[in-house]
């Protein structure tokens, strides 16, 4: 669905880039009209089945981080642009490592999962055993 929609809006590196250069030092959560007009997409079915994979069960609100994670897997085909692309989404102090909220932003990205205390029992399993993620 992601990969479907991202041909859908024609979305490219040079998008994503621009994208997350608009939203830097910008409040990570948006409403759905917000992300649809942020990535220049029509309100469509389509659409709204992607931004909701990412909305909170609460609120109803995307953390476009996520959004951005899942996009650049889908887009950018260069392993090594990719981690760096991802570095910068969750590295948002810029001081060069990720902390732990980081890590759990891109884990809830990558394994659509929602609840905190699975994503940090699994970034602890992964700081615990890095050898077991490859």
């Amino acid at each position: 669905m992601v990969k479907d929609w991202a041909n859908d809006i024609e979305l490219t590196k040079s998008k994503l880039k621009s994208i997350l250069n608009d939203i830097k030092d910008k409040p990570y959560t948006r409403v759905y009209t917000e992300m649809c007009n942020i990535f220049k997409a029509s309100d469509s079915n389509l659409a709204y089945g992607v931004f909701s994979l990412f909305a909170d069960e609460d609120t109803q609100r995307i953390d476009i981080r996520k959004v951005l994670l899942a996009l650049g897997c889908v887009v950018i085909a260069s392993i090594e642009e990719l981690l760096l692309f991802e570095f910068l989404i969750l590295d948002q102090d810029n001081i060069g490592c990720l902390s732990d909220d980081d890590l759990v932003v891109m884990l809830q990205a990558n394994h659509f999962l929602n609840n905190p205390n699975e994503v940090r029992a699994k970034v602890r399993s992964i700081l615990t055993h890095p050898e077991k993620v490859i």
